[in-house]
């Protein structure tokens, strides 16, 4: 059985995640969930994350430091954020972005530049 990528999907608000947390597991991601910092660090610790998604829920400066904690713990590991102008993370989407534009971009960094 292929063993599924799992996705990390960080933010404050359960509303704004859950429909992103259902597309993610409807087109065959494993998705765990963190609705505080630093539980998603921990969880990022000991857990093979594939990617973390961060939803724009959570203010920009503290997106920023999330994500070079992120790098510093796991730097091969991909971010997604949601928001614009966040140069640390991998890819960014505006939150209007729809499921397509979502599954595109998490397919691209799971996947990653050398396994096309």
């Amino acid at each position: 059985m292929k063993r599924l990528s799992l996705v990390l999907v960080v933010g404050w608000y359960r509303e704004l995640m859950l429909t992103r947390i259902g597309v993610l597991r409807s087109s065959g991601y494993a998705v765990t969930e963190s609705y505080d910092l630093n539980e998603a660090l921990r969880i990022l610790r000991v857990k093979e994350i594939a990617l973390v998604v961060i939803c724009q829920s959570i203010p920009r400066k503290l997106v920023r430091a999330l994500v070079r904690d992120i790098k510093r713990i796991k730097p091969s590991t991909p971010v997604l954020v949601f928001s614009t102008g966040i140069m640390e993370a991998d890819a960014s989407l505006v939150q209007l972005a729809g499921p397509e534009a979502l599954l595109s971009s998490v397919a691209a960094l799971v996947r990653g530049p050398d396994k096309d």
